[in-house]
């Protein structure tokens, strides 16, 4: 966690703006390449935002 919110196990990436840069259509490569993230790692954001809505 970074001041309370969620980030990747072993980053500090922050879960929601990945989450939400994926809705908005953002290519998966190119979160990737930028965060250093795994394809599992993308698919959690989504499943995390859906099961913990602000």
């Amino acid at each position: 966690m970074q001041a309370g919110a969620p980030t990747f196990r072993g980053t500090r990436v922050l879960v929601r703006p990945v989450a939400a840069a994926l809705a908005r259509g953002v290519d998966r490569e190119k979160l990737k390449e930028d965060y250093r993230l795994s394809d599992e790692q993308l698919s959690a954001a989504l499943v995390y935002v859906a099961a913990r809505p602000r």
